[in-house]
């Protein structure tokens, strides 16, 4: 609503009158009441005092009787009296003191008020607090009271002040720049003035005036202050006494201003119409991924300085909102629920919780309407009502007898990109050259498939932590760069869910009689699961419900756990992705899809195609060959899983090979007497329903037309686990299923059962190296040595990363030279001399014994542990303020679920993301980090002004708290302009390499440290840390892989430190005291990936003499392992078992 001029009306005038009356009555009429009320007491008191004092046995007698015998009411009257009189000199006292409140207060706001400055408080007088309280307020009405008609004739007409309203504003107005030369010039800057009282900050000045720490700090810069100081650029500390200008908004004048807007202007920025419960805060999460971001959107607004600078949170329904540039609609969310407007449309987001789509056709992207439409808007804006415009329809229909559409609400309508986005995109660089950056940018647009790596690369990587040799660690490609730019462009999308879900389907299913449905294509929407229906079946098996003709997974329904079936869609693959939605095809449905349009693009789908059917967990057997692609790219492709990928060196071959498959699978079909091979997978009935999917990149006009013979005839023969998808020339895709993308990723997708807009999957050739590595280290059952501590503290001298004691670690082994295994091929008419050789894996010899680490049994001599018990004096007194939990000092927990206990108050809300913070910070120690280094790790690819790093570090200093000295435990930036903790806080995990290394340093007699090291782990390190906040929002500790804590190195450290204390307590006699150790271990490593504790835990039953434990054991470790004999296990661990029980492996056997 508009806001006018403030004006002393009716209401103004009534509480001036009532106040100056309340004022009279107190200082003049209590006297007055008192006198007439009680009477005076004070002759009779007089009297009997005086009778005391020359006779007091008189006096005393006088005084019994009168309260021993029964009174004629004279007693009573006297002693009311009395009580009254004393009530009278302390309302004396109260109106004394008033009196004087009084006039203070009118003294110091008469003088503000004529200085134009808000009054400092006087200073509060013990006993005084409630009168000076009441005086200001009276004082403060009346003045006000008195002052409104002066306020209302200085200020502008109403009319100049732009409203927030829901008229027929539009956010291309909102965005419209003033002409260079306005007919009214602007007035100057006003501004308040504030003295600083102890205790304020910058911070909380900038908070109780609304206004931003940039803006209040530059109205500053040089001022001269009272004790001859002042402030300076990058510094943001104030003094008591010193006196602050506060910047206010430019008074709002008649001005002229150009009201032609380019196009471009016109979609920079979005609007957004406020809704009833909304905050400020909610606001920015949704758009900008942070709360703390809402004093930026503030700054768009100059209509929001008017508000109560007490609530700067405070939004009220149908205000009309600008956004930053960066922002982007991430859905609703609790405190952020109204519409997003773009020109003279006011649309609603998908829902959160339903990622809402079109009613008719399910697009994954969104963007706003084009520079063309938003002009014409623009013209029809005048005549239009006050009342938003109604949501426009879909652009894209499909056919009423068999729509797909999203399992979401159909209200939303979707169009192109926006030029935002096309801004964002990554430019070209030279041939070779990858770097951090690029994978950032690049891969935002491969959410799903960097969800699938990261979950391929932690499977793989559990697998080979088996062949991990003691004292050393997995090594971590590109100093973990590569795995930081997958968390960063992971979507929180259940990948392990949907592999899941389509195998208990598949089970259930299998249950059934009836026909089986005809499942053309998957939604991912958060955490709901959605199978498309060429036509609508029957009923789905619970926990599936029906949604308007295809089936749906709720997200919020735990799925049947299921063994042994077989992936029912092993050819389904994302080509449409956005943040909480993703469009997955059958491309075995299908048989054949061509991809036209933009060659880069085009390209850029085919290869996420390849590299998603690599990766997945759902594509069991799945066979990808590759043509057409360049020679290293090939090669690339097939060192992502050579398991899965072949390079065909033509196209003419691999359509022939795929030929024979085609028939081998009808023939299996006709003998199995399955209908096809969605149903002989299903029944598990033969072994012929593996897929394999042929990829052709830049065919050219051969094989384009061998290319779509050969998708007529697998269209006709329906499944038969062979699909083709290949690029195409725009007038030669004119087959039935077309994919068609533009230039700006737009994807036009033309199926004969729906039609699909939105925004085209795609990864960049230059990604391919650093996940090629990645996944290829992740395989191989190499390991790399510790390296040293990092930290520049002096218990961290002479120790490693991990805690072990440098001096103590036996000089590197000569490396064998490397076994080479080279993957089999499967054909050879694949292995032309053509195509680029599939890659060679060097895989060391893994030897039995330890890396470098001589063991804890190794004689430690007397020098190496006088210099550790010198390097950490301080280590018995802070394991001991960690075991009393002392409320002094913040304990900083990472080794199991991050918890952060500190001596202020804990945040109440976004309490994990300022937890990130303060561990951040924590795991840098003495280091510290930069402003830059924290914006980059908490958020990475975002633009973060500032001041909302400042609130966030500011929020954090609070919950730390203060030192016993009243130093900050987080204090401001020092002259080296680095963020760095206090000396004396607690991190857990920097307790447990101080226990670890003197422990190692002590020999034999360290038990008691490395045990009281091993009881401070609570489970696995970092537990569901990395888990997403919400759909589109910023992931959590991204920054892992690249830091001193990542979760990976920290276990095994607490792995090789209980192996350390297991054989020290079995060389003492103490089996039990191993098995702890071991269930330590286990704690921190619950997938029990390691070989040590299974060899620890074997060696303890060995020696109590458990022969039946030690076959259970073994059972059990060949089923982690999935080892059909103990020779598959470990060399070290099968020679470990040879040892202990020569019969054992006979009985095993």
């Amino acid at each position: 609503m508009a806001r006018t001029a403030i004006t002393a009306g009716r209401g103004q005038q009534a509480l001036t009158a009532l106040g100056a009356l309340v004022l009279v009555a107190v200082i003049a009429a209590l006297p007055i009441l008192l006198l007439w009320a009680a009477g005076n007491p004070l002759a009779e008191l007089g009297g009997w005092f005086a009778t005391l004092t020359d006779d007091p046995g008189a006096a005393t007698s006088q005084a019994w009787q009168a309260l021993s015998t029964r009174d004629d009411g004279d007693l009573f009257l006297w002693a009311l009296s009395l009580v009254a009189w004393v009530a009278a000199a302390l309302a004396a006292w109260t109106w004394v003191t008033f009196l004087v409140a009084v006039v203070a207060e009118a003294a110091a706001q008469v003088q503000g008020r004529r200085k134009g400055r808000i009054p400092r408080r006087i200073a509060q007088v013990p006993g005084m607090r409630l009168q000076q309280r009441a005086a200001a307020a009276l004082v403060a009405a009346i003045l006000g009271g008195l002052a409104a008609p002066a306020l209302a004739s200085a200020a502008a007409p109403a009319a100049a002040v732009q409203p927030m309203t829901v008229g027929p504003t539009t956010a291309a107005e909102a965005t419209e720049q003033p002409s260079p030369a306005p007919t009214h010039a602007a007035t100057a800057e006003n501004h308040l003035e504030h003295t600083v009282e102890r205790g304020e900050s910058l911070l909380a000045i900038a908070e109780r005036y609304n206004v931003s720490w940039q803006r209040l700090a530059e109205a500053n810069h040089g001022l001269p202050q009272p004790d001859g100081r002042s402030l300076q650029p990058g510094n943001t500390r104030v003094y008591a006494g010193w006196t602050l200008r506060i910047p206010l908004a430019t008074a709002p004048t008649a001005t002229i201003t150009s009201t032609q807007a380019s196009p471009a202007a016109a979609t920079a920025r979005i609007s957004y119409l406020v809704a009833r419960g909304d905050w400020l805060s909610g606001v920015a999460q949704r758009f900008l991924g942070d709360a703390d971001r809402y004093v930026e959107i503030a700054d768009l607004n100059p209509q929001l300085k008017r508000r109560d600078a007490r609530f700067p949170d405070h939004i009220e329904p149908g205000w009309r909102i600008l956004l930053p540039e960066e922002a982007r609609d991430r859905g609703p969310v609790e405190r952020a629920q109204g519409l997003v407007v773009n020109g003279d449309r006011a649309r609603p987001s998908p829902p959160a919780s339903e990622a809402d789509s079109a009613s008719a056709d399910p697009r994954p992207g969104a963007a706003a309407d084009s520079p063309a439409d938003a002009s014409g808007s623009r013209q029809g804006d005048a005549s239009s009502s006050p009342a938003v415009a109604p949501t426009s329809p879909p652009t894209a229909t499909a056919t009423p007898s068999a729509s797909a559409s999203s399992p979401a609400d159909e209200r939303t309508a979707t169009a192109r990109p926006t030029d935002e986005a096309e801004q964002g995109r990554t430019q070209p660089v030279q041939d070779g050259e990858v770097n951090e950056g690029i994978l950032l940018g690049s891969l935002a647009g491969a959410g799903l498939l960097s969800a699938l790596l990261l979950a391929a690369v932690v499977r793989r990587r559990t697998r080979q932590r088996q062949h991990r040799r003691s004292g050393r660690r997995l090594p971590h490609p590109r100093s973990g760069a590569t795995e930081r730019a997958l968390r960063v462009a992971e979507q929180p999308a259940d990948v392990d869910r949907l592999d899941l879900a389509l195998r208990s389907l598949a089970a259930a299913l299998a249950e059934r009689e009836q026909p089986l449905p005809d499942i053309a294509a998957a939604w991912i929407v958060d955490q709901s699961v959605t199978v498309v229906l060429t036509t609508p079946g029957a009923q789905p098996p619970a926990p599936w419900i029906d949604d308007r003709g295809h089936w749906t997974l709720p997200g919020d329904v735990t799925v049947p756990a299921v063994t042994e079936q077989l992936a029912p869609l092993p050819a389904l693959v994302a080509v449409g992705s956005q943040p909480g939605r993703h469009l997955l095809l059958d491309l075995e449905r299908l048989g054949s899809l061509a991809i036209a349009g933009d060659s880069e693009r085009t390209l850029a789908l085919l290869r996420y195609i390849a590299c998603e059917l690599a990766c997945n967990a759902w594509s069991d057997d799945v066979e990808i060959i590759v043509t057409g692609f360049p020679a290293y790219e090939a090669e690339l492709l097939v060192a992502l899983n050579p398991d899965r990928v072949r390079a065909a060196s033509s196209v003419s071959e691999a359509v022939t090979r795929l030929r024979r498959r085609a028939a081998a699978v009808a023939a299996a079909l006709s003998a199995s007497g399955a209908a096809d091979a969605l149903a002989g997978r299903i029944s598990d009935n033969g072994e012929a329903w593996a897929p394999q999917v042929l990829l052709v990149a830049d065919p050219d006009a051969d094989d384009l037309d061998l290319l779509d013979e050969f998708g007529k005839e697998l269209r006709e023969a329906g499944r038969c686990a062979v699909a083709v998808a290949s690029t195409a020339r725009v007038h030669a895709a004119t087959g039935p299923n077309t994919a068609i993308i533009d230039e700006d990723g737009t994807l036009h997708l033309a199926l004969p059962y729906f039609l699909v807009d939105g925004a085209a999957a795609g990864l960049p050739v230059r990604e391919l190296e650093p996940l090629v590595e990645i996944m290829a280290q992740a395989r191989s059952a190499t390991d790399e040595s510790v390296p040293p501590a990092a930290e520049p503290e002096d218990w961290a001298e002479g120790t490693d990363a991990a805690g072990s004691v440098l001096e103590l670690l036996t000089a590197a082994a000569v490396a064998e030279p490397a076994i080479s295994q080279a993957p089999e091929n499967d054909e050879s008419n694949l292995s032309d001399a053509s195509a680029p050789p599939d890659p060679i894996v060097a895989v060391p010899r893994i030897d039995s014994g330890h890396a470098g680490y001589a063991g804890p049994r190794r004689e430690v001599n007397a020098a190496i542990r006088q210099r550790r018990r010198q390097s950490d004096p301080e280590l018995d007194s802070d394991l001991r303020a960690w075991r009393e939990q002392d409320n002094a000092r913040p304990r900083i927990s990472v080794l199991g679920p991050v918890d952060v206990d500190a001596p202020g108050p804990a945040p109440a809300q976004r309490r994990r993301f300022h937890a990130e913070l303060i561990v951040y910070l924590a795991q840098r120690g003495a280091r510290g980090a930069s402003a830059e280094q924290l914006t980059d790790a908490l958020w990475p690819e975002q633009q973060v002004k500032d001041a909302s790093r400042r609130v966030a570090i500011t929020r954090a200093r609070r919950w730390l708290g203060e030192r016993q000295d009243g130093r900050a435990w987080l204090p401001e930036m020092g002259s080296d302009r680095l963020y760095r903790l206090e000396p004396g806080y607690l991190l857990d995990w920097h307790l447990f390499r101080r226990l670890r290394s003197r422990g190692q340093s002590r020999g034999p007699a360290g038990v008691k440290d490395l045990r009281a090291a091993l009881e401070l782990v609570r489970g696995a390190p970092l537990d569901g840390a990395d888990r997403a906040y919400a759909v589109g929002a910023r992931n959590p500790f991204t920054w892992l892989p690249e830091s001193d804590i990542y979760p990976g190195h920290i276990t095994s450290a607490i792995v090789d430190t209980a192996h350390d204390l297991a054989e020290l307590y079995l060389e003492a006699g103490d089996p039990a005291g191993a098995r702890w150790a071991v269930q330590q271990a286990w704690l921190a490593d619950p997938d029990r990936a390691d070989d040590g504790p299974w060899r620890d835990i074997m060696r303890a039953a060995h020696a109590e003499g458990h022969a039946a434990e030690l076959r259970n054991l073994l059972g059990e470790l060949m089923r982690v392992r999935e080892a059909e004999v103990p020779e598959d296990l470990t060399p070290t661990t099968y020679a470990l078992l040879r040892e202990l029980l020569p019969d054992l492996l006979a009985a095993t056997g």
